[in-house]
């Protein structure tokens, strides 16, 4: 059991020292976790040495220059971030285009999204983002097919057919149905196929 000693101080700092879980059962956290956290709050700029002690937290923090005025930001779910080029699922240049349009027009200092990691590589895909086959890699989900170096090197007839698999995909965009990402994903995979057939250039090979 953790000591009360630490439960108390945590209590004081506004740091609860337990949590209910998913199934309903009351947890404690772990002594060691209070008391990281606790050294942490202690390193937060406070009261002067022999000001009056006080269980709130400091009133005012100071920012580092950089962030100072642009402390708001937008949070997303990517793939629900979908625009008219989006296959069905938004994607990283959805993410850029929210990104500039908020920071150089309305001055937000960030965009926070879901985890990006890659979930299974053949259908069915997880439909959370929360449970990830892996965290050593970024989902292909999110790729702007046609932002992709070599799609701009394919032939006509290679950009064709990867056009025809982005219609169906782009006319989910118009709909209030759920997201398949199994439906993205084979047409996205598809498409990719098609592009590894061009041969890197020795500077992507570098990159």
């Amino acid at each position: 059991m953790t000591d009360r000693g630490l439960i108390r101080r945590a209590e004081a700092a506004g740091v609860e020292p337990r949590y209910t879980d998913s199934l309903g059962n009351s947890v404690e956290v772990p002594a060691e976790t209070l008391a990281v956290i606790l050294d942490a709050l202690d390193s937060v700029p406070g009261p002067a040495p022999g000001a009056a002690a006080s269980a709130e937290p400091p009133a005012e923090l100071s920012l580092p220059p950089s962030p100072a005025g642009r402390s708001w930001g937008f949070t997303v779910q990517l793939y629900s971030l979908r625009s008219a080029g989006s296959w069905g699922h938004g994607d990283l240049r959805d993410l850029s285009d929210l990104a500039a349009w908020s920071g150089g027009e309305l001055g937000a200092g960030f965009v926070l999204v879901n985890p990006l990691h890659a979930a299974e590589p053949l259908p069915p895909v997880s439909p959370s983002p929360y449970l990830p086959m892996t965290r050593r890699y970024v989902s292909p989900l999110y790729l702007r097919i046609e932002d992709i170096p070599e799609y701009r090197r394919l032939g006509h007839a290679e950009q064709q057919r990867i056009s025809a698999l982005a219609v169906p995909m782009r006319a989910r965009n118009a709909t209030d149905g759920l997201i398949d990402r199994d439906a993205v994903w084979t047409a996205k995979r598809q498409a990719l196929e098609i592009i590894y057939q061009v041969p890197l250039t020795a500077a992507r090979l570098q990159s």
